[in-house]
C-alpha cells in the first residue's frame, strides 16, 4: 500500500488525515468552550441554547421507551422519567468538562502523529495509533448495541443502522491501516 485513497501517497494521506482530526477538534471546542466559560448566549453559545431542546427530547424519548412496555406485571415508577432527567441535567457540566478534556488530548495526540510523520520520528505516532484502535473498538461494539436496538424498534431502521456502521467501521480500519503502513515505511527507513 503505496497510495492513500487510490491515488494520495501515503505520507501525504496520513498527514491529511492528522490535519483533520486537529481540524475537527478545533471545531469541538467552538462549541465546548462557550459553554465551559459560562459566554451569553446572545454573543456565542450554540450548546447552552440548545441544551433545553435536548433535555425535552430526551425526555419525549424516555416517556415514550417507559410508556411501550408490554408487560403488565412490570410496575413503572410515575417519577422514574422526572429522576432520569434530574440526574441528566446534574451530569451535563461533568459530561461537557470530560469531553472537553479528552478532545484536548486526542487534538495533541494527532499533533504528535503529523509532527512524527514530518520529523521522520515513528514513536510520536505510537499514541495515535493506540487511542485510534481503542476508538475502533468502542465505536464498533456501541455500534453493533446500536444497531440491535434499533432492530428491536424497526427493522429499516436497523438495516440503515447496520449499514452505516459497516461503513464507518470500514473507513476507520482504513485509516488506521493508512496510518500503520507509515508508521512501517518510517521504521524501515524508506519514505
Amino acid at each position: 500500500m503505496r497510495k492513500c485513497c487510490c491515488c494520495i501517497p501515503i505520507l501525504g494521506g496520513a498527514t491529511f488525515l492528522g490535519f483533520i482530526a486537529i481540524i475537527l477538534c478545533a471545531l469541538e471546542f467552538v462549541v465546548t468552550i462557550p459553554y465551559l466559560l459560562k459566554i451569553d448566549i446572545d454573543v456565542f453559545n450554540p450548546l447552552q441554547s440548545n441544551l433545553e431542546y435536548l433535555y425535552d427530547q430526551l425526555e419525549y424519548g424516555l416517556k415514550s421507551v417507559i410508556n411501550e412496555t408490554d408487560d403488565p406485571e412490570r410496575t413503572d415508577d410515575p417519577h422514574l422519567t422526572e429522576e432520569i432527567m434530574r440526574e441528566v441535567r446534574a451530569y451535563t457540566w461533568t459530561t461537557i468538562i470530560s469531553e472537553a478534556c479528552c478532545t484536548g488530548v486526542y487534538l495533541i495526540i494527532s499533533l504528535m502523529m503529523v509532527c512524527g510523520i514530518q520529523c521522520d520520528m515513528r514513536g510520536l505516532m505510537l499514541p495515535y495509533m493506540i487511542v485510534q484502535m481503542l476508538y475502533i473498538l468502542v465505536g464498533i461494539l456501541s455500534g453493533i448495541g446500536i444497531t440491535v436496538l434499533f432492530f428491536y424498534f424497526n427493522i429499516i431502521m436497523g438495516i440503515v443502522s447496520a449499514a452505516v456502521i459497516l461503513i464507518l467501521a470500514f473507513l476507520m480500519i482504513y485509516f488506521w491501516v493508512a496510518v500503520q503502513k507509515v508508521s512501517k515505511i518510517l521504521q524501515l527507513g524508506y519514505a
